[in-house]
């Protein structure tokens, strides 16, 4: 997540660094430099993971900042016609790189939002508001889950369409008031998603059932069980998956019939995670339960949650 969230803002330093540095020769020249600039920071907007700072707060200062450079640069278009090799350079250069790169982000935040024509409806897994996804939707940039499709991960192939929640704050913070400062805090229960009850999003039997792992601290990834502590339910045919769940909280044994809303566990930071969060999954059911079924895109009430919808 550390990694992801400084390529962000490491991209939209250099959107605003070559618009600061980027000499426009005449009043149109700005326009297209600014248009090329707010193209490249609206595709990031649109793909990005932005949980910190809180999205509201890069909005707001990306957009100071764009604002500032754009008036600036309006007003000095012209001052300095002669240009440089460097100065064409970075102008024609800077135009045509940070259009296409914003523009194939737009591309996959559009495309990644639309949902497929085959889907599993679901009840949401979470009660009340404020759960948000921080992967899941149809395109790679949108929803990291897809890696699972190429060759040699077949084993978990079946988790390719899911989607990851975590809790926001009213404030956009997905931390406690006192981590609010803190980018990734070690403690699980810094989070606000961690020990939320997790509901049945269908009527089923649980097909898998485990709760034998230990919550790790945020940043330790434990992969001897990927899913962590987790429960499959096996849905008019489709076997759907909850995992990296609290340890000691899982309520249903294997081989129990539920209901839409029972009670399944509470969010933990257990498997392959970075964070506490609920990831969710559906696939053909397989006989033994595996990881490795055909995948199939999810609705939650009705809706199709990319990056960045809430429930």
């Amino acid at each position: 997540m550390i990694a992801i969230l400084l390529v962000q803002a490491g991209f939209l330093a250099a959107v605003l660094l070559w618009l600061r540095l980027t000499r426009a020769p005449t009043t149109l020249w700005a326009g297209v430099l600014i248009g090329a600039a707010l193209i490249a920071l609206l595709g990031a907007g649109f793909v990005g993971i932005w949980v910190y700072p809180p999205a509201w707060s890069v909005a707001l200062l990306a957009g100071a900042a764009l604002l500032w450079l754009s008036v600036r640069l309006v007003r000095r278009a012209g001052v300095r016609p002669s240009a440089t090799m460097v100065d064409t350079t970075m102008r024609f250069g800077g135009v045509v790189v940070w259009a296409f790169l914003g523009g194939v982000l737009i591309w996959h935040g559009v495309i990644g939002r639309q949902a497929p024509s085959a889907v599993l409806g679901l009840a949401a897994p979470l009660d009340g508001a404020g759960f948000c996804a921080i992967s899941g939707g149809a395109s790679p940039l949108l929803n990291f889950h897809l890696e699972t499709l190429a060759p040699g991960k077949e084993a978990y192939r079946g988790q390719s369409y899911g989607v990851d929640f975590i809790a926001i704050s009213p404030l956009g913070l997905r931390t406690t008031a006192a981590h609010a400062l803190e980018q990734a805090p070690s403690s699980p229960d810094a989070y606000n998603i961690f020990g939320v009850e997790v509901r049945a999003p269908c009527a089923g039997e649980a097909v898998a059932a485990y709760d034998g792992m230990t919550d790790q601290n945020a940043g330790v990834i434990d992969r001897s069980v990927m899913a962590g502590n987790h429960v499959v339910l096996r849905c008019d045919g489709y076997d759907v998956l909850l995992a990296h769940l609290r340890q000691g909280t899982v309520a249903v044994a294997l081989g129990q019939r539920v209901e839409v809303g029972a009670r399944l566990g509470e969010v933990g930071n257990t498997g392959a995670t970075d964070e506490p969060h609920l990831h969710v999954s559906a696939q053909r059911a397989t006989p033994q339960a595996s990881f490795g079924g055909e995948p199939i895109h999810v609705t939650f009430n009705g809706r199709f949650v990319v990056r960045g919808a809430c429930l």
